[in-house]
């Protein structure tokens, strides 16, 4: 939380998150957007896995399953977490 509050701004809410089941995370030091990475080059409905699993391998993208949050968060860059269901917490530090 200390990382993330580090954005917060007058207009912005800091929400942590803990997902409640089985999870992935995955992230990757060499890419400051993982979603953006996904949204423009992996998302087109053509888009092969063996393109995926090339830029992955090239991006040295990591991925653990249910576990691995300490490593994700310490890698100080973006991680996605995946599970169905999680437990939120809104924080009003710093307002």
């Amino acid at each position: 939380m200390s990382i993330a509050a580090g954005y917060k701004t007058s207009s912005s809410t800091l929400i942590a998150i803990e997902p409640l089941e089985d999870f992935s995370v995955c992230f990757s030091t060499k890419c400051k957007d993982l979603f953006g990475h996904y949204q423009f080059y992996w998302s087109a409905a053509n888009t092969s896995l063996d393109k995926i699993r090339s830029d992955m391998e090239s991006l040295d993208f990591v991925h653990y399953h249910n576990g691995g949050l300490e490593a994700a968060s310490s890698s100080r860059h973006e991680v996605m977490i995946v599970a169905s269901r999680f437990r939120y917490i809104v924080s009003s530090a710093g307002n």
